[in-house]
């Protein structure tokens, strides 16, 4: 009896394990998605856009890229609402505003695609 106590409390915790690995791994998927703006109209001419996103609806910010364009593509977190914002840099460093946040994009795989015609088995 307590040998088979001891099975179920260890098999509980490897499942506990197997579970908590599952959803780490699942947390950190990602995607690409590009992002567009329009260049100042004002100002220094820019050389460089930083890019930057939020997970948690603007409480903090990190870095999402350089581009030297106004579009450029940013790794995001699957499942997660993330805005970005960007602004420009002139060839000495110099760097204007942060622009206003995007509307949230929350990225997903999507629903499967079609499946292929069933056959017969022999």
């Amino acid at each position: 009896m307590i040998r088979a106590r001891i099975a179920r409390a260890a098999l509980a915790a490897v499942a506990l394990v197997a579970l908590a690995a599952f959803v780490v791994v699942a947390q950190t998927e990602t995607v690409t998605k590009g992002v567009t703006t329009t260049a100042p109209t004002t100002g220094n001419p820019v050389v460089t856009y930083q890019w930057q996103m939020s997970v948690d609806n603007g409480a903090t910010w990190s870095a999402a890229g350089v581009s030297t364009g106004t579009a450029a593509t940013v790794t995001i977190p699957l499942l997660a609402a993330v805005r970005v914002r960007v602004r420009g840099v002139d060839a000495l460093g110099g760097a204007g505003p942060w622009s206003e946040v995007s509307d949230p994009y929350t990225a997903t795989r999507g629903n499967p695609g079609a499946c292929g015609k069933p056959g017969w088995l022999p």
